[in-house]
């Protein structure tokens, strides 16, 4: 397992072009998922028995259900004859348009583009469909005052062209330059075959609009967590890892990211424009702290460690960018062009851990002690229903093993900085913001903390 392990390093760091062709670096061709998957180190790790805690063997099973994805999708696609995209995009189509980063990226095309932008929505009609895109637009405090470019279209990720009948699927086909595919099924306690209909299959579905009848550039928002994997502690720009990712995150969701990038890539070869967007963390809004805290695991964890009044040293790496400048970076590295497949990581130039984010904290006045992980694992399991942390006491019963990651951001930082977007790195005065957002919608209290 050594000699593997050490081989697929190699592997990793020579950037190898497909999972399932290594002859270059091992000498060796895997033919098969099954061969692949036996090379491939997998989790060993034992997870404590519990139904909020992903099991061992349900981690195999999501590599390896994710790998025969990759294996049995080999699409053969002729782009020469298909019209050519408009580079300044006259009408884009958006997946997930009504979700916390969809809204915020809708407001900077509306803003720096002329584009009409198509809102793919689940809704039962198109009344309806506004009606949530609205809601969301007002919930999190978005300016827009012109929906006369607003397109709703009743969609479903799971059905045949993205649920949408037949007129409106060939019209996108002829009109749309470029697909922003932000809509996805996120859970990360559920198995990748339940989340892989959703995520990988509307994937594959947007590769045929992207291909048909016109081409098109797919802008497809990922996670920097699915090419963190075992065996290297470097996270690319460009193409996706060749191994699975690490035990620890191989969640049915984060699986379902790193299955479609692949997939992406494999078409990429084909000609197709395809852009990938990798961020960790989007945080409440820089100027408002606007969020979606209530979907948020950071909040959770920041508030219930002050509820509890005391927090963990804890290594693992920590990266947020706030939701505005997460729809900022994309917004304006959608509109590069570059040619073939492109993986930017939105990372915050800040590198920092969650011991160090725990004591800025301490140094905006929060009352709370930093603890041994296991200490802190005892108290949070003695905490009541009353604590933000209550619902995830099994996700933080074990600390991880990941530590501090690797990631490349060369290419990403010099084009956002040529376009003069500078992700802020004060993670004081951002949670300075957060806190006083969090207040006003009676989220957190200080008499409570």
């Amino acid at each position: 397992m050594q000699q593997n392990k050490q081989t697929a390093v190699n592997i990793a760091d020579q950037r190898v072009t497909n999972p399932f062709q290594l002859s270059k670096s091992t000498g060796k061709n895997y033919s098969n998922v099954k061969q692949l998957v036996n090379f491939i180190p997998l989790p060993t790790i034992k997870y404590k028995k519990a139904p909020t805690r992903i099991q061992k063997d349900t981690i195999n099973q999501n590599i390896a259900d994710g790998l025969a994805e990759i294996a049995e999708y080999n699409p053969v696609i002729n782009t020469e004859h298909l019209k050519m995209y408009n580079p300044n995009y006259q009408s884009v189509l958006v997946t997930g348009a009504n979700g916390f980063l969809a809204v915020h990226l809708i407001q900077e095309i509306l803003n720096s583009t002329e584009a009409k932008i198509y809102c793919c929505i689940r809704a039962e009609n198109v009344e309806n469909g506004m009606w949530r895109l609205k809601e969301s637009i007002n919930k999190y405090n978005i300016k827009i005052e012109d929906f006369s470019r607003i397109i709703i279209l009743c969609s479903d990720l799971t059905k045949t062209n993205l649920g949408l009948d037949n007129n409106t699927w060939n019209h996108l086909c002829n009109e749309v330059d470029a697909i922003y595919h932000l809509g996805a099924y996120v859970h990360h306690l559920q198995t990748y075959q339940r989340m892989a209909p959703t995520n990988v299959g509307s994937t594959k579905t947007i590769i045929t609009l992207a291909t048909t009848n016109k081409l098109k550039r797919i802008h497809f928002t990922s996670s920097k967590y699915a090419n963190i994997n075992n065996v290297s502690k470097k996270v690319y720009e460009g193409m996706p890892s060749v191994c699975p990712p690490h035990n620890e995150l191989a969640f049915g969701y984060v699986v379902t990211k790193w299955v479609a990038e692949w997939l992406l890539y494999k078409v990429s070869n084909f000609g197709v424009p395809v852009d990938i967007y990798r961020f960790g963390d989007a945080t409440g809004h820089s100027q408002t702290g606007v969020s979606n805290y209530e979907k948020n695991n950071l909040t959770r964890l920041i508030l219930g460690c002050l509820q509890m009044k005391k927090a963990p040293y804890y290594s693992l790496f920590l990266d947020t960018v706030p939701v505005d400048y997460v729809a900022k970076s994309i917004c304006c590295l959608s509109k590069l062009n570059y040619k073939n497949a492109n993986g930017w990581n939105i990372i915050n130039p800040n590198h920092i851990d969650y011991t160090q984010y725990f004591k800025i904290l301490q140094q905006l006045g929060h009352q709370l002690d930093l603890v041994e992980y296991n200490d802190w694992t005892e108290h949070l399991h003695q905490i009541d229903g009353n604590n933000l942390l209550a619902p995830l006491k099994n996700y933080y019963s074990k600390q991880s093993s990941i530590g501090f990651i690797d990631i490349e951001t060369t290419k990403t930082e010099a084009a956002l900085k040529n376009n003069a977007v500078n992700i802020p790195t004060d993670y004081a005065q951002l949670l300075s913001v957060s806190f006083n957002y969090w207040e006003k919608v009676g989220f957190y209290s200080k008499s409570v903390a």
